[in-house]
Formats: structure tokens, sequence, C-alpha cells
């Protein structure tokens, strides 16, 4: 963001034929650099909990509003303070003088704020419209990476909510809707800090994806189940008193090679296939055949460093209704000490 809003800030000089101004740069850069800082806080220290129960349009125009006024406020600092060093003035002295109300009034300052708020919707459409198909997936999609499909390995994660055809006649579908829609919400911080995918919802289920790299490293994928359950904990009260329960799940975890690809012309994603998510559902099947809460194939446990909290426990598959059901599996449990 701060990137962006700094080359912004510079190309102006240019459009405005100011280039080779040393000043008109320094004031350029200098402005889209506060500016992308204050775009930075607002939208991942402020804006994540408050505004999720906005519609897109008054989210996009509520946001716009207010980056274009903190913007308007750095474009006068910035102008007032470097044009002050460079006149040998105090700062609130330019502000009142003749000079910057000459800027104010008769020259390119009306420019600059049509320059500033066309920039600013723009930006603050694509940051929503990254929340909502995921930041990852809109890069790729511009991209082209997978306009043509191409084989990759990839980790999932499925999570699976439990009893939610009990919990859904109990509620009601409105209130089912709103119940699955905070226990996503709450889960989300935890998978996008361990660089997860969101691939899909499918009614009480999510399936996060990692690329190789990503899942693999530092045992993110594996932390993530751990993290999940520490937020739901951490918001158990809030259930209570909501929805007199707290959610509960199953997660299971698979490693393997899937096809990804482009898919259709109109509201085309991208979309991945392939055995590895059918075995993923049949893990799914062992997990509540076993009652656990926590299953792992063996070729994520083996191609992955466990950290030295877990433990790793062999299950014994005793599923024999459905011999493709047998495959090696794995769970995990936190050491105490």
């Amino acid at each position: 963001m701060v990137l962006i809003s700094s080359v912004l800030g510079l190309s102006y000089t240019l459009i405005a034929g100011e280039w080779g101004d040393f000043r008109a740069m320094i004031n350029g850069t200098l402005i889209g650099i506060f500016g992308g800082i204050t775009v930075a806080i607002f939208e991942f220290r402020i804006f994540n909990p408050h505004y999720r129960k906005l519609s897109f349009p008054v989210v996009i125009t509520l946001k716009t509003l207010l980056y274009f006024f903190a913007f308007t406020l750095i474009i006068i600092g910035v102008k007032g303070y470097i044009d002050s060093l460079f006149k040998g003035m105090g700062f609130w002295e330019y502000l009142n003088g003749d000079d910057f109300k000459h800027f104010i009034r008769e020259e390119d300052f009306d420019v600059i704020l049509a320059y500033t708020l066309f920039f600013l919707v723009i930006i603050t459409f694509t940051i929503q419209m990254s929340r909502k198909i995921g930041y990852t997936t809109l890069l790729d999609m511009i991209k082209g990476k997978y306009h043509t499909p191409r084989e990759e390995e990839r980790i999932f994660m499925l999570i699976d909510l439990k009893s939610s055809t009990t919990i859904a006649e109990k509620f009601g579908n409105l209130k089912y809707h709103q119940f699955l829609n905070d226990f996503y919400y709450d889960i989300t911080r935890c998978i996008l800090t361990t660089k997860g995918i969101i691939y899909r919802y499918v009614g009480d289920e999510i399936v996060v994806s990692w690329k190789m790299k990503t899942g693999l490293e530092n045992a993110n994928s594996l932390r993530t189940y751990f993290y999940i359950k520490f937020e739901i904990k951490k918001q158990r009260e809030k259930y209570l008193i909501k929805y007199e329960l707290v959610p509960e799940f199953t997660t299971c975890y698979h490693l393997g090679s899937i096809i990804a690809g482009e898919i259709g012309e109109v509201k085309s994603q991208v979309v991945f296939s392939g055995e590895t998510l059918s075995e993923l559902q049949k893990l799914k099947k062992m997990s509540s055949s076993l009652n656990r809460e926590l299953i792992l194939s063996e070729s994520l446990i083996s191609r992955i460093k466990i950290p030295s909290i877990y433990m790793v426990e062999e299950l014994i598959n005793n599923s024999k209704r459905d011999p493709s059901l047998v495959m090696r599996i794995y769970s995990l449990k936190e050491i105490e000490s």
C-alpha cells in the first residue's frame, strides 16, 4: 500500500509537468508514503472488526471519504512543512502566509484533490474485492496464473462443524446462518495468520489450502487448527450469550497433487480438482467413525516437521464398509508440561 501510494504521489509531478522540480517530487513522495501508512493502519488495525456488518457500497463510500479527509490533511501538512523549510519560514507562519493561500485558491490544489479522490476510489474498491474473493486468488487471476490449468501440490484442511443439522433445526435458517457467519469470521484471522487461503465454504464446511512452501514452513498448516481452538475458547462467552452453545468442529488435513485452473466466463473462479480432494472427504468420514477432532493423512505427516510441542499418534482405522477408506491416519495433541 505504501509503495503504490508513493508511486502515485510521485507520478503526479510528471502529470502536472513538475518532473525535475525537486521540491515537488519530495512533496509527492512524502504525501504518498504518509498516505499509504494511514490507509494500511486503518485497513489492518481499525476496520477489521467493525465494518463487516455494512454493505459493500456503504463500506466503499465510508472508506473513501475517510481516506480522502486524511489525505487532504496530509497534503496540507506535507506541502506546508516542506515549503516552509525551503522558504526559511515557520510552519504556521507559512500556512498563514500569502503563498499558501495562493496555492489553495489559485494553483492546482483542487486538481490534486481530484487526482487523490480518483485513485482512492480505485484502491478502496480493489481492497474490498480482494477481501471478498481472497487477495491471493485476485492476484493470481490478474496475473493469469491459472488461465491455463496446471498441476501442483497443495496442503488442504477441511473444517466441519459438529451437529450442524441439529443446530440448524434448533435455530431456524436465519439464526443458523448468523451462527455460521460468526464462526467463520472468528476463525478467519487464524487462517490468514498462517498464510492459509480460504478455498470455499460448503454449508457447514470450510476448505482451506496452502501452497507447499508456506504450509510446511513453521508447520503453518498444523498450527492453524490449534489457533482456531484457542480463538473459539476466547470467544466462548460470546457464543454462550448469543447462541447458548459453543461451536465444536472436526478438522482433517491432507497433502497431494491437484489440478488448478480458472473455470467459467461469467463469475469465473480458480477451481481445484483431483483425487486429493476426494480423499479429504474420506478423511472426514474417518474422523466421524473414530470420533476424533483432528485427523492427518500419512502424506502430510511424512513431509512436515512436527513442532516439539505436539505429539503424533497413529490411529487404527476400523472402517470395513468402504475399502477406499483404508489408509494410514494420524492425530496430534499438545504435550502438557
